[in-house]
């Protein structure tokens, strides 16, 4: 989860993300902050709750879109993703939510990866090659 605060023109609201388009609508039509349907729709984030290594956002414009895609893609994140990710976090320079979407899918490919390369270790185990029911294994 990802918890914001943003600004337009005098008016704050907190978002939470993920959210679904319609209720990022709602929020956005009570600051008075709506682009267009079509428009991808950014607005000034003047604080971030949640988690605190999105801090860099702060004082900063960032699309709403971007961040709720991010925002569900960290949800099905286990704890050792969620904490990779984080530590990634730290080591960016940039301060672009898209940046942030990269890490993201980097993260995700390296523990695709090494999940595939666990199952296949565990098919293609060479001492099970050699096994049969009643002799040890041939070294």
């Amino acid at each position: 989860m990802i918890k914001i605060r943003i600004r337009h023109d005098d008016h704050e609201i907190d978002i939470r993300f993920p959210i679904s388009e319609s209720e990022l609508f709602a929020k956005l039509g009570e600051i008075h902050a709506v682009e267009g349907r079509d428009a991808a729709q950014s607005a000034l984030v003047t604080e971030v709750y949640w988690p605190e290594e999105f801090s860099m956002l702060k004082d900063r414009f960032a699309n709403l879109d971007e961040l709720n895609y991010l925002g569900k893609r960290m949800e099905s994140f286990d704890t050792l993703e969620y904490d990779q990710f984080l530590i990634g976090i730290t080591k960016l320079d940039s301060k672009e939510v898209k940046d942030l979407i990269k890490l993201l899918i980097v993260i995700v490919m390296l523990v695709v990866g090494s999940k595939r390369e666990d199952v296949f270790r565990n098919e293609v185990n060479p001492d099970r090659l050699f096994k049969s029911s009643k002799q040890t294994v041939i070294s």
